[in-house]
């Protein structure tokens, strides 16, 4: 299987490579990371603590997916990216980054994936890092998200065809 990760720095594939990442997409050239409707012009993620926000984005052909900023649970949005066929991203970053609670952090994960699961909704976890100190490899991202939920295989990587 190839993976992908999503990342917000330019960086050398053999570094991905390394890591056990076959592509690896950058935020700005590859992707946009929005807060509200960007433009057709790449594949996006709307991220916001709006679920109205996110229901409307959702819609449009452009958008891969959708994070929930700050891991607040809303199942009619998650309802949405379910019917849509699109992908609910969790941003390892935003768990392991030092100046949050992790163990709360990943709870809060936790339930939007049981939720996502639950609905049927596709659940991907990436790195969103912003340098290489940052990053992780795609062992890593996979035990995380073993971490998350439990032990169960609920969160699964990003392979390189969904986007």
């Amino acid at each position: 299987m190839r993976y992908a990760d999503i990342v917000r720095f330019n960086a050398d594939d053999a570094l991905f490579k390394r890591l056990g990442f076959s592509k690896a997409l950058v935020e700005g050239t590859d992707i946009a990371i929005a807060s509200k409707m960007p433009g057709p012009q790449i594949p996006s993620i709307i991220r916001s603590e709006n679920p109205g926000t996110i229901i409307s984005a959702i819609r449009e052909s452009s958008v891969a997916g959708a994070i929930f900023a700050g891991f607040e649970l809303n199942k009619n949005a998650i309802e949405k990216i379910a019917d849509s066929d699109k992908i609910l991203f969790i941003p390892a970053s935003e768990i392991i980054d030092e100046r949050t609670d992790r163990n709360y952090a990943a709870a809060k994960a936790r339930k939007i994936a049981v939720a996502a699961h639950k609905l049927k909704a596709k659940v991907r976890i990436v790195s969103l890092a912003s340098s290489k100190e940052q990053l992780l490899s795609r062992v890593q991202l996979d035990e995380l998200s073993r971490f998350i939920t439990k032990g169960n295989s609920i969160i699964e990587l990003l392979k390189v065809d969904e986007i």
